[in-house]
């Protein structure tokens, strides 16, 4: 490859992340409510769609009854694993 080749093709990858990355940046949820496992209700948004369940498992840790185990008939089995 030379300099003349070399610089479209690099604009064009460079375009290309740019695009890929702003579509995904669209349709990825990112500001979403989230579920308190500590009570049946729904909260505002707090940031990414999971930062909830992170806060719930600080917050478990922090009342005292330490890591969180696995039990297959959970609702909320997906995030046993934080």
């Amino acid at each position: 490859m030379n300099a003349r080749t070399t610089l479209p093709i690099l604009l064009a990858l460079i375009v290309a992340h740019i695009v890929l990355a702003a579509t995904f940046a669209a349709k990825t949820p990112w500001r979403t409510g989230g579920v308190v496992t500590i009570g049946p209700s729904v909260e505002r948004d707090i940031g990414a769609p999971d930062e909830r369940q992170h806060a719930n498992y600080i917050a478990r840790l922090a009342r005292g009854e330490g890591l969180p185990v696995f039990d297959a008939k959970d609702p909320n089995l997906y995030e046993n694993y934080q």
